[in-house]
């Protein structure tokens, strides 16, 4: 097996920070929040109870983060990949949202597909069996402007691959502006130098996102389906290191890679590129892997798996390593629990469906056919608060049976209807329960 160690270029520089001055951050974000908000007050703009609400609700969403590591990339702090850099104007819009109370609390993330075209065959598709035309780029850009109003603060583009259909991209990431922060998801192809500078001149790019689900060359080619997988991946890697762009990796890995060595390796390889965060996703029971059922591991292997973020996050030693985050975390009943539907997040694909997550292949409408509010608020009428139940690993059988019926996914709203009236989304996820009702007094 060939180990990909000794990798060049050195990206964005990222400067992760010690975990005993967390709290004076934590701190001072605190104290920063209140200078922000105090003209405001005065000039009644908003409410001194509004004021406090936000107070209290930004205190225990800054409780759940003790798992995570701080890192700069250049001068911005960044204290959590949900939330966007702090001291920036997106990231204050994103502490705006608590102030909502009549209403649900506004969505901050949306993973939007440009395109399903791409050259990789990877074995984990969720889109493998999404048909249809790619979105008008004008009904696109429409939607977007859509998003931004709606208070999105993170766009994650992806395909397919979106490098490979350039024209969407940047035309996209011009109407997104710095009206969010942008994310986008690649396996390499269709990077070049030019096209990264253009980005960065047209849009807050934050990061690019590479998916490295493996430290083995020749498993990694074998998992995207082309022998020139990890070339490709290492290519668009230095190119962003000389471009400047700061980069992070999506890690799905299955059972055994942590025991085994492999996780470590991995987070070599993420040391030598200076990627500046790493998620690590579940293996989902989704498009390609419909009929897997992954999600239900054990909670032994769920320890494993928390005890790494615990390892490279919190120990001195493993410092200057990248930030991980965990879904098997984020997604527990003590965090978010799923949080799709647009509580935190939801996804648009490249031919319009409106699905609550990417994992999840059911949809809400599609926007060539009825307005995107129209269809958003279906969705978060029946999402209205996050639930403890994994809906893409526990209902995956009954979309997998209607998928066998219609050949296609997502499946369409009528046959979606069917099925998620009769779901259990598990009791509210306790942190947001507080957030949106304990703390309004």
């Amino acid at each position: 097996m060939t180990i990909m160690m000794n990798l060049y270029g050195v990206c964005v520089k990222v400067r992760n920070i010690k975990n005993s001055k967390k709290l004076s951050i934590i701190n001072s974000i605190k104290f920063d929040l209140f200078f922000h908000y105090l003209p405001q007050i005065f000039t009644k703009k908003i409410k001194f109870k509004e004021y406090r609400i936000i107070k209290k609700r930004v205190s225990v969403l800054l409780k759940t983060l003790k798992l995570n590591k701080f890192y700069k990339v250049g001068k911005l702090i960044n204290i959590d990949y949900r939330i966007p850099s702090w001291k920036t104007p997106l990231f204050y819009k994103y502490i705006d949202r608590f102030s909502v109370v009549e209403e649900k609390i506004p969505c901050s993330t949306v993973l939007l597909s440009i395109t399903k075209d791409c050259t990789f065959k990877c074995k984990h598709c969720y889109q493998l069996h999404d048909s249809g035309e790619d979105l008008d780029i004008n009904l696109l850009n429409k939607t977007a402007l859509e998003l931004i109003d709606l208070g999105i603060t993170k766009f994650i583009i992806e395909g397919g691959d979106p490098f490979i259909k350039f024209d969407r991209l940047i035309s996209l990431c011009s109407v997104i502006g710095n009206s969010a922060e942008v994310v986008i998801n690649s396996t390499g192809n269709g990077i070049t130098l030019e096209r990264l500078k253009t980005l960065k001149s047209k849009c807050n790019l934050k990061t690019i996102t590479f998916s490295l689900n493996s430290p083995i060359v020749e498993d990694v080619n074998f998992f995207m389906g082309q022998d020139y997988a990890w070339n490709t991946l290492k290519h668009g890697l230095k190119l962003c290191s000389i471009a400047d762009v700061s980069v992070s990796l999506n890690c799905c890995l299955h059972s055994g890679h942590f025991e085994n060595g492999n996780f470590d390796y991995l987070m070599e390889i993420a040391k030598d590129f200076n990627v500046n965060h790493i998620m690590i996703i579940q293996p989902k029971a989704a498009g390609a892997w419909l009929e897997g059922h992954f999600i239900d591991s054990s909670e032994e292997e769920r320890e494993i798996i928390k005890s790494f973020v615990k390892k490279y996050n919190k120990n001195r030693k493993y410092l200057k390593y990248p930030a991980i985050t965990a879904q098997v975390v984020e997604e527990d009943e003590e965090h978010y629990g799923c949080a799709g539907g647009g509580t935190e997040r939801f996804y648009i694909n490249a031919k319009g469906d409106v699905q609550p997550c990417e994992f999840l292949n059911i949809s809400f409408g599609n926007v060539k056919e009825e307005s995107f509010s129209d269809i958003y608020s279906r969705m978060r009428d029946v999402f209205k608060t996050p639930g403890t139940n994994w809906l893409c690993d526990k209902y995956s059988s009954s979309v997998n049976d209607n998928f066998k019926l219609s050949g296609s996914l997502p499946l369409n709203f009528n046959k979606s209807k069917m099925l998620y009236s009769k779901w259990d989304r598990g009791d509210a996820t306790p942190l947001f329960y507080k957030i949106e009702k304990e703390l309004l007094n």
